[in-house]
């Protein structure tokens, strides 16, 4: 630091890096639960048996830190397929080459 003016900034920045953020997972959510997210900027990650590809759980927010674990089962899939097709953005890691195409086929969407 050669400018010692800006020790501020950089303390600052540090300061960032140990604040851990609020976070509200929702891990066993019910059907109303589900019947009641509506959104249009999705973040979705897929959770899956890795040797069969099989579908256990669906991540899915609308907003930073507040997240629906859904099970990949009986009355949830309508519900996650209704999700899906309302989202006008879809966020996701790995979404194009893995989640979309094994979602997708699951659900029985062409897009």
């Amino acid at each position: 630091m050669r400018d010692q003016a800006r020790i501020p900034d950089c303390v600052s920045d540090l300061m960032k890096g140990v604040q851990v953020p609020p976070q509200f997972y929702n891990t066993t959510p019910t059907l109303e639960d589900v019947q009641n997210f509506h959104a249009r900027r999705l973040t979705l990650d897929l959770e899956t048996n890795r040797f069969t590809q099989q579908i256990i759980c669906c991540g899915i927010a609308k907003e930073p830190h507040h997240v629906l674990c859904v099970p990949f089962k009986g009355a949830y899939i309508p519900e996650l397929k209704r999700i899906l097709l309302e989202a006008e953005e879809i966020i996701g890691q790995n979404l194009i080459a893995f989640d979309l195409p094994i979602l997708c086929e699951a659900l029985g969407i062409v897009f």
